[in-house]
């Protein structure tokens, strides 16, 4: 996996790249390359914008259940787990079976925070709100805590499910990594086993002093236990990276290039399967991007009123699952946003709404 070993949050990155947009603003701009739409007849009918944004900005509400970042058992493809937000004090952690249409919850007794992530060792992790990484074992028995440093986010597996790996964060002040840049060296990837060993630990180098290049809050690992990330090198333009199995081996251009200047279009979640990564982008489109020649296409077209977040890819590689989100202007001022989890075939066709309202 791989989580954000970045600045000290995303306000920091959006604040360099507003910065540096303005030191290069004289540049010659790369050429954006045009991407490719979906075929015909996989599109949906329906894009709006919002009205006009107020001075203040809009007020964002969920009403009624909302339900979060889908994630397949990698043993079965007809099953998945997600988080159901709006029934109790803390998000569910709900096992769903495709085919019946049953389900049943996992987890609802510590305040999960982030996605699930499931193991083909029947284990799924999650971090929680007070940022500790816990598994429980996917018939919902063996709740257990793993891990108890200051700030631990966004764990995943490796390919075979014997190992965790997730971001060891410190909570520093600017003016202390300001005054002391060897502090950003405890932002650590860490590597666990299933009962909570230490296995081994990375920390990447960064190109620009206080920007680190990771963000491991999105990645996905492959076959051979490589891992893709997004990542910053060149100011605005950013890319998804390579790294190999130990961690340390990262590509020095990016395998899928990207093209970001504002918080809109940031990349919001990766998953791989049969050589490509599909990734989504905040309130844009769901891509595809070739990691044999960098060559990218658009899934699903999204925009602000409807696009795409958490995503999870069958162990076939036939079927897509997604949170799809769905944002509708209640007036010049309001917005109500409603998540839902959606089926698709890998191509983006053949859309079925499997939960919501």
């Amino acid at each position: 996996m791989m989580s954000s070993i970045m600045k000290n949050s995303l306000r920091n990155n959006i604040t360099f790249i507003v910065i540096t947009v303005a030191v290069l603003g004289c540049r010659k701009d790369t050429p954006v390359p045009v991407i490719p739409n979906p075929p015909d007849g996989c599109t949906e009918d329906w894009c709006h914008d919002f009205p006009p944004e107020p001075g203040f900005g809009y007020v964002f509400t969920s009403s009624g259940t909302q339900y979060l970042s889908p994630c397949f058992n990698p043993n079965n493809n007809d099953e998945f787990v997600f988080l159901r937000t709006g029934v109790s004090a803390n998000a569910e952690l709900v096992k769903y079976t495709i085919s019946t249409k049953e389900e049943s919850v996992l987890c609802n007794s510590v305040p999960i925070a982030t996605a699930p992530k499931w193991g083909k060792q029947g284990w799924i992790v999650f971090s929680t709100t007070n940022w500790k990484v816990w598994k429980i074992k996917d018939d919902g028995t063996q709740l257990t805590q793993l891990t108890f440093d200051v700030n631990d986010q966004f764990p995943m597996f490796n390919f075979e499910g014997d190992r965790v790996i997730y971001a060891r964060m410190k909570n520093y002040t600017n003016f202390e990594l300001e005054a002391n840049p060897d502090l950003y060296n405890e932002y650590k990837m860490m590597v666990i086993d299933l009962n909570g060993n230490f296995v081994d630990s990375v920390m990447a180098p960064h190109v620009v002093p206080g920007n680190y290049y990771q963000n491991w809050t999105t990645a996905a690992v492959d076959e051979n236990n490589q891992f893709f990330f997004v990542g910053e090198f060149e100011g605005i333009y950013s890319g998804i990276y390579r790294v190999s199995s130990d961690l340390d081996n990262v590509t020095s251009s990016p395998v899928v290039s990207l093209y970001s200047s504002s918080p809109i279009g940031l990349v919001t979640d990766i998953v791989y399967a049969n050589g490509n990564v599909y990734y989504t982008r905040f309130r844009e489109a769901l891509y595809k991007g070739s990691t044999s020649d960098g060559s990218r296409s658009k899934i699903k077209i999204g925009c602000r009123t409807r696009y795409y977040h958490h995503l999870s890819i069958s162990n076939d590689g036939s079927k897509l699952l997604v949170q799809k989100v769905i944002s509708t202007p209640l007036d010049e001022v309001n917005i109500d946003v409603q998540n839902e989890v959606w089926l698709l075939e890998i191509d983006g066709c053949g859309t079925e709404q499997v939960i919501g309202e």
